[in-house]
C-alpha cells in the first residue's frame, strides 16, 4: 500500500500509513522503508525523506540495543 500511495503522489497518505504501522508495532522491513523514502523523493520532498531516513537509523540502533540487552538477560537466566 505504501508503494501505491507513493506512485499516486499521495505522500501524506503514505506517511500516515507508515506512522500507523509504527504505532501499531508492525515490523518495518526494507521494502516498506524504501517505499516511503521513494514516495518522498518522487514528490521532491528530499528534506522530509532525509529526516525520515535519519529517524529510521535511530530506531534501528535502538532496536539493536534492546535486542542485545534481551539476549544478555536471557543468557544470564540460562546460566543460573
Amino acid at each position: 500500500m505504501l508503494r501505491g500511495w507513493g506512485d499516486l503522489g499521495e505522500v501524506v497518505e503514505a506517511r500516515k500509513l507508515f506512522d500507523e504501522m509504527l504505532e501499531r508495532g508492525f515490523s518495518i522491513d526494507v521494502l516498506a522503508c524504501n517505499s516511503i523514502l521513494e514516495s518522498f523523493s518522487k514528490a521532491g520532498k528530499m528534506d522530509e525523506a532525509y529526516e525520515l531516513f535519519v529517524k529510521m537509523r535511530v530506531l534501528d540502533r535502538m532496536k539493536r540495543v534492546i535486542l542485545k540487552g534481551t539476549t544478555n538477560i536471557d543468557g544470564r537466566r540460562k546460566e543460573e
